[in-house]
């Protein structure tokens, strides 16, 4: 590798830009306390919403795509891997899976992937009686821009007694969109080590590398944002930007260094 080519890999792998083979993790400890303490993590039982972490790792595809595996550990309802509905606590309103939805730093979301598939007349009306035009059909593990919105908790639970406690003004689905690619998903137990009840979410996508999304994940410009189910009980968001490990610190330092030594020598040569 020539010294120009080092430098660039150094500094790029320093600089928190998510590359190829990169990985990103978000974690929510769980404080070990929930509602009704003040400001608490979790509205109620955390085993059936707590929300442990989120990583997005991406590898070199085949025919110029990038492969993006997005894994979600949580506690949904027990451990159910079927990623059934159930009822909330006084069995008043049903709660499904939220969706993993992406924005930008000024709120506007961009992007999301539902973890089942759900629309409107599924999932709102027939379980809550909402209208069933709330939303368009969007499909289990596809990518989707989000041109036709979001919905609130407030909105998929159908504007619940106010005595109900969540995050009402959370946004947890799309409201519809424009898939751009589809992917797959599977849940598997994965027992954690405080928690037997903990399971897997993969998300698994092949993304072309000229994406947009793929820009914007590359860029660090985004953040995610995903709730454990429609009641928005626990949330874990924040910006995907790779942090740079110890090795990729050392080397955009040596090769800030070598740089400074090139121009030196460039300089003391164009004096002679």
């Amino acid at each position: 590798m020539t010294i120009t080519r080092w430098l660039a890999t150094a500094v790029l792998l320093g600089s928190g830009i998510l590359a190829q083979g990169a990985t990103i993790t978000l974690t929510d400890p769980y404080p070990g306390s929930s509602y009704p303490t003040t400001n608490p993590d979790i509205f109620g039982d955390p085993n059936k919403f707590d929300i442990e972490s989120l990583q997005i790792v991406t590898t070199p595809g085949s025919a110029g795509n990038t492969n993006v595996t997005i894994t979600i550990r949580e506690n949904y309802n027990y451990g159910d891997t079927t990623l059934s509905n159930f009822p909330n606590a006084n069995a008043t309103r049903t709660l499904a899976p939220a969706d993993l939805l992406f924005r930008d730093s000024g709120g506007n979301y961009l992007y999301g992937i539902p973890l089942v598939t759900h629309n409107g007349s599924a999932n709102t009306a027939a379980s809550n009686g909402g209208p069933a035009t709330t939303s368009s059909t969007v499909t289990a593990g596809t990518l989707y821009s989000a041109t036709a919105g979001t919905l609130t908790a407030n909105q998929v639970l159908n504007n619940p007694d106010p005595a109900d406690l969540f995050r009402r003004t959370q946004a947890v689905w799309l409201a519809g969109g424009t898939a751009l690619a589809t992917g797959s998903v599977s849940t598997s137990l994965a027992p954690g080590a405080t928690n037997p009840n903990e399971i897997q979410v993969v998300l698994s996508l092949s993304l072309a590398n000229s994406s947009a999304f793929l820009a914007a994940l590359n860029s660090g410009s985004l953040l995610a944002e995903f709730s454990s189910a429609t009641c928005a009980n626990d949330v874990l968001q924040g910006p995907l930007s790779s942090v740079p490990e110890p090795i990729s610190l050392t080397m955009m330092g040596g090769g800030l260094v070598l740089l400074g030594v090139i121009k030196r020598k460039r300089r003391a040569q164009q004096s002679l």
